[in-house]
Order: structure tokens, then C-alpha cells, then sequence
């Protein structure tokens, strides 16, 4: 039967192929499963044939073996970026209560097994020569005492010594059903557990037990006999998976994804610093993460693999039974930081928060003036203001993990989760707050305000010769450049002036990730085997402000790593048949239905015009003064492009 509790995950955009496990399957098999949406008010137990809206599939004969059942089911395409989950119903074809009569159309017939159990009456056996014609020269000796090759050729049941005696077909269990549905007076057949030998039958047990013997043949010349060697199939008119009621049996849940692929197969060598290269559309650099759980484990369930070397020194301090819950910490290491460890390689630079500096400031102004997209190159040490340390984004948003109430917001979307530490200077507070709390700091003369989020820098009087520069239009020795932040300062004797100038960023890979792909560096394992990775969709848990902090948020299976090294793969039949691409970082993409590697399309964005440049006064030569230390010195991406910088270098006409 199908193990329980199993969690499947799959992608919306693609035919997904279900894998459920089980112990000692039965093939043919006609048993089904059905998706329930989450948001469904009916149980698995109460849901009709109607409420799985067409999500319904049947077993994959082709695949599945007697170990799982694969199952491909459509759904419907969804891009809203959301996380949708399914309760995955089954219905056992071998269960009488899922039987019922035929309901018109082509009607599909059942065939019920009973394991180890071999009728022993030669009687009912059906002699080759009432075969249906398309099945005889499936006979064991007519097709096997010659040799016989290709994939058609089925011979691990042919026994020699019967000679042309022999009245059994040379076929697996699937292909005996076909020849006993082709076959009109054929009532069930028997197969053997081992190889491909199998006999169609004219009577079966169960039509004994059940009183309907065909016309003409005695049952009880019909003998059994208990072997582990045979089953026993018999037909029934009835079908299978038809009625209301007949998907019972919950077995799991399916998450959907529209965003990572799920299907990656990475081949990495053991003791090498590494890498995982995750691709997929519309992913996120700053807030998906995954997690790398041992092959046995469960995604959504299970803890991190011990295996893998963590890259922070910090955590680094503590094994990985000590931050994942399996005994007392003795650590400061937060066991959150386990699963949210791991950010993507990325361009990212939240610069305002990278210089600190302890100068005091005279201003205690109220009022505020705005350089734009910029932010001063040093800000205060908060982590012992005791005003504002509670407001920092670290404190308040990981260790404290604030939660939002009808009277105050956390504003925790201003927290990088991964990116900010304890010793962070980052607040987590709205303009108005961040400029309240400058009030109450002594020393503070200005903030760093990000132009979408609730975060913020507190700044000294450091920073006024930058402004002053900046305002006079000296960038080169102003305040530095960020398209994310603008820069407040205390209103003196200094007019405001807006700046707008642009990072350019070019379309070409250097190593960073974007919405098509993720990577994930400063992999180590410790040792060879095969593991599994799974994702945190970081845009569902932004939804409700939350970081990806436990296993069940790391519920999405992404795929394989096989920890063996190159030399590995010849020895592993199915790569051999596929490719495996070279990751930027180290390691290897593998691909098992492709011949040549997926092609990535490059990081694309337009670069923004570079902002002309306007001199502060309208005397000439102190204008050409501030142009050529602009183009000297100033924003390379922009010097190659300005006029006023082509003219600079071309001298005076």
C-alpha cells in the first residue's frame, strides 16, 4: 500500500509527476489519486469525484515500480506567485468499496489480485492457440527457444525444459492484462513475481467463491496452492475510481510553486567549498533561501543535514544538532539562523549601514531637508542607545520576533533578513519614528531614509561637509550615491538641492543572481551520499512579515544533490544519457532529458541616462572647475557617457 503523510512538491507552469511511495505495489494498477485544494471545505473522506476539478491521475504504468506510484496530474496554470497546497486523495483500485458499476462511454474493467495464491487445475488454463491473435506470438517458446532481441523480447520467463509444451505468454503483468482484455474468453490470468511469465485463464478463484463459474467448467476442479512465486488476478466488470466517496484515503499534501524549478539534479564533489545554482522565474535574491536536509528527510519536516559545513564563523561555533533543536544549545547562535543562512550571491549593498562613526553634532533641529538618492558614508553606533535599541531591525524583527497588533506596527519589511546581524545599526522605523528617534540621540544630525521600506541610519555631524559638497555639486567629495535611500538632514543655514544620479548596471553574469537564477555559495560536505534541497518561498512568508526561520517553512522539494564527485557519473546510467553544466561557483547542473545545457538569459536593465551636470553658479570659471572635477573624479559609469565629460576631455574649442 501507499505510505501516509508523504509531501510532494511540484511547479504550476508543467506536467509534474508525482512520486508516492509505498511497499509491495501492485502492477497493473488502475487506483488514482485526486488534488483537494487547501481551500477546500471537504475532506478527503467527504469529497466527491466533482470537487477535484479534473485534478485527478491515474498510475503511470510505465514508471512505477513496486516501490511508487507515479501519478501525472494537470492542473491549472497559476502566476500569482503564491504558494498553493493540495491534499493528495487516494483511491485503491484493489479496494472493493472503490468498485462500482460501469457509467457509460468505454467502460474500463477491474482486475483484483490475490497475492501468492496459484490456481492448480490445468483445465482453466487458456491454450496459445485461443490467444487473441496479437498476443500469440507472445508464447514463450515460439518467442524465446530461437533468441530473441530488442525491447519487445521478454524472456527472463521462458523455461527450456517445458519444450513447445510450453502454453505460458512471455510478459510483464501490464502487458498479460492487455492480452487478457483482447482475449474473449479469458477471465483473469496469473503472473509471476519474478520474471515475465504469465497464463491467461478461463476461471479464476473468485468466480468460484462468488458462484459465477463460466458455463461448461467445474469449479472444483479448479485447486489453489499458497506460493510466493504467483499472483492471481481476476476480472471484474466493474470499474474503479468512479463513484463519490471512492478517494478516502488521505496520503499527503502537494505544494505548487510558479516560481523555483523543481526538478534539479546537482553533482557535487565532497571537502570542496561549492556551490547550488537554483533556477526558476521571478525568484528573489533577498528573501528566498534554502535549506540541504539528509536524502531520507522530508521537506517541510526535516532539519538541516550535519553534513554540510556552515561558511559563518559564528554559527560555525555550534554543531548542527545544537542549532537544530536535538539538544541544548550552549551556543549564542539563534536556531533560526540555521535555515536562514544561506543568502544568494548577489550585488546587493546596503551601503548606508557599512561605516559607523562615534563624532558628536551641534544641530538639534526639527526640520529636515532631502538630498535624494543618497545616503552619508558613516552612521552611528545604536547597539547601546538605549532609546533606540529596540527599535533595531535585528532585536526587533529576529530575536525578539515582534508581531504586528492594531496599535503598532513592527514594520519588520524593513529587515534584511540574513544580511542584518546583531550588530547591525539598521531601524526598523517609518521617516516620521526614524526622524523622532534622531531627535532624542544626542549627536544626531541627519538619517539615511530608504525610499520604500521602513529602515533607517541614524547620522552624526560628520556628515555635514559631505552635504555641503554635494550641494555645491563637489560629488566626488559629497555623499555617496544609492538609488534605495535619501539622505535627511537638520535644517541650518544649508539649502536643499536634489541629485539624481543612477547605478548602471550592465547585462552581463558576473557571478550574482537575479530573477531567473539563485545561487548559493560556500558549500562544503564532509563526506560523499546524496542529499535533498528545498526552498523557502521568501515573497509567500513576506506576505505576513515572517522570515524563513523553521523547516516547515522550507516546504518546496527543489531537487537532488549527489555529493560523489565527477568520476561518479559515468558509473550512474542516467546521467549518462543527459548533460551536466558547470556552475559559476563550483559544481555541476545535471540534466537527465537534455542533451545541451538550459540557456540563462543574461541580468537585463536599462541604464538610466546619467543626470547633466549643473554648475551652482553662473560664474563660468568656476563652473569649468566643478565640471572637470565631476569628470575626474565622479561615477565612472556616468563620466564615459556625459557630454559635459567628452567636452572636458576634448579641451576647449
Amino acid at each position: 500500500d501507499l505510505f501516509t503523510n508523504q509531501k510532494l512538491s511540484g511547479r504550476s507552469d508543467q506536467i509534474n509527476v508525482l512520486k508516492l511511495q509505498g511497499f509491495r505495489l501492485h502492477l497493473p494498477s488502475a487506483s488514482r489519486i485526486g488534488l483537494l485544494p487547501a481551500s477546500s471545505t471537504s475532506t478527503c473522506q467527504e469529497a466527491d469525484v466533482g470537487d477535484f476539478a479534473g485534478a485527478i491521475g491515474r498510475v503511470d504504468e510505465t514508471t512505477s515500480t513496486e516501490e511508487a506510484y507515479d501519478f501525472s496530474v494537470p492542473l491549472p496554470f497559476d502566476d500569482s506567485n503564491t504558494l498553493l497546497s493540495y491534499s493528495i486523495c487516494y483511491c485503491d483500485a484493489q479496494n472493493l468499496a472503490s468498485l462500482s458499476a460501469p457509467g457509460g462511454g468505454d467502460p474500463e474493467p477491474s482486475f483484483i489480485v490475490r497475492e501468492s495464491i496459484k490456481a492448480t487445475a490445468a483445465n482453466i488454463q487458456i491454450p496459445l492457440a485461443n490467444v487473441h491473435e496479437d498476443w500469440r506470438d507472445f508464447g514463450c517458446y515460439d518467442m524465446c527457444s530461437r533468441g530473441c532481441t530488442g525491447r519487445n523480447c521478454f524472456c527472463s520467463g521462458y523455461q527450456p525444459d517445458l519444450g513447445d509444451g510450453d502454453q505460458a505468454l512471455c510478459l510483464p503483468a501490464t502487458l498479460c492484462r492487455d492480452a487478457c482484455e483482447a482475449t474473449e474468453t479469458c477471465r483473469g490470468f496469473e503472473t509471476h513475481t519474478a520474471n515475465s511469465r504469465c497464463i491467461l485463464l478461463t476461471q479464476t478463484i473468485r468466480d468460484c467463491a462468488n458462484s459465477r463459474a463460466v458455463t461448461g467448467s467445474t469449479c472444483a476442479q479448479s485447486g489453489t496452492e499458497y506460493t510466493d512465486d504467483w499472483n492471481h488476478w481476476s476480472y471484474d466488470t466493474r470499474e474503479a475510481c468512479r463513484a463519490d466517496g471512492s478517494f478516502s484515503k488521505k496520503i499527503g499534501t502537494l505544494v505548487m510553486t510558479s516560481r523555483p524549478f523543481v526538478n534539479h539534479d546537482w553533482v557535487l564533489e565532497p571537502n570542496q567549498m561549492t556551490s547550488i545554482e537554483v533556477l526558476g522565474t521571478d525568484l528573489d535574491q533577498m528573501r528566498d533561501r534554502i535549506v540541504v536536509i539528509d536524502c531520507k528527510g522530508t521537506c517541510g519536516v526535516s532539519n538541516p543535514t550535519q553534513a554540510l559545513s556552515v561558511p559563518d564563523t559564528q554559527v560555525a561555533q555550534a554543531t548542527t544538532s545544537e542549532c537544530c533543536g536535538n539538544e541544548a544549545s550552549t551556543a549564542t547562535v539563534n536556531p533560526w539562523s540555521f535555515f536562514n543562512l544561506w543568502v544568494p550571491v548577489n550585488d546587493f549593498s546596503d551601503a548606508a549601514s557599512e561605516d559607523t562613526s562615534d563624532a558628536p553634532a551641534a544641530s538639534d533641529g526639527a526640520r529636515y531637508n532631502v538630498l535624494e538618492q543618497s545616503y552619508c558614508p558613516g552612521n552611528m553606533d545604536i547597539t547601546n542607545v538605549a532609546t533606540v535599541r529596540d527599535d533595531q531591525c535585528y532585536n526587533k524583527c529576529t530575536a525578539r520576533e515582534c508581531q504586528d497588533t492594531e496599535d503598532e506596527s513592527c514594520n519588520c519589511e524593513g529587515h534584511y533578513y540574513g544580511y542584518d546581524t546583531e550588530s547591525s545599526n539598521a531601524l526598523c522605523l517609518t521617516e516620521a519614528q526614524c526622524k523622532e528617534a534622531c531627535r532624542q540621540v544626542e549627536g544626531c544630525y541627519g538619517i539615511d531614509m530608504h525610499r520604500s521600506k521602513p529602515r533607517c541610519f541614524l547620522n552624526t555631524a560628520d556628515c555635514r561637509p559631505f552635504v555641503m559638497n554635494s550641494i555645491q555639486g563637489l560629488t566626488a567629495t559629497g555623499l555617496s550615491q544609492d538609488l534605495n535611500y535619501d539622505f535627511h538632514y537638520k535644517r541650518d543655514d544649508i539649502p536643499g538641492r536634489r541629485l539624481d544620479q543612477r547605478r548602471l548596471q550592465l547585462n552581463v553574469d558576473n557571478g550574482w543572481s537575479w530573477g531567473d537564477i539563485l545561487r548559493y555559495r560556500y558549500l562544503k560536505f564532509r563526506s560523499g551520499g546524496t542529499f535533498t534541497a528545498c526552498f523557502c518561498d521568501g515573497v509567500h512568508k513576506m506576505q505576513t512579515q515572517e522570515a524563513c526561520s523553521t523547516a516547515a517553512d522550507y516546504n518546496v522539494k527543489i531537487g537532488t544533490i549527489h555529493v560523489s564527485g565527477v568520476s561518479c557519473l559515468v558509473s550512474e546510467p542516467r546521467f549518462q544519457r543527459g548533460v551536466c553544466c558547470p556552475q559559476f561557483w563550483g559544481g555541476l547542473r545535471c540534466y537527465t532529458s537534455r542533451t545541451t545545457c538550459p540557456a540563462i538569459p543574461a541580468p537585463t536593465a536599462t541604464p538610466a541616462t546619467p543626470p547633466a551636470v549643473v554648475p551652482p553658479t553662473t560664474d563660468t570659471d568656476q563652473a569649468a572647475e566643478i565640471i572637470s572635477t565631476w569628470c575626474a573624479f565622479g561615477p565612472e559609469e556616468y563620466r564615459t557617457v556625459a557630454l559635459e565629460c567628452q567636452q572636458v576631455a576634448q579641451g576647449p574649442p
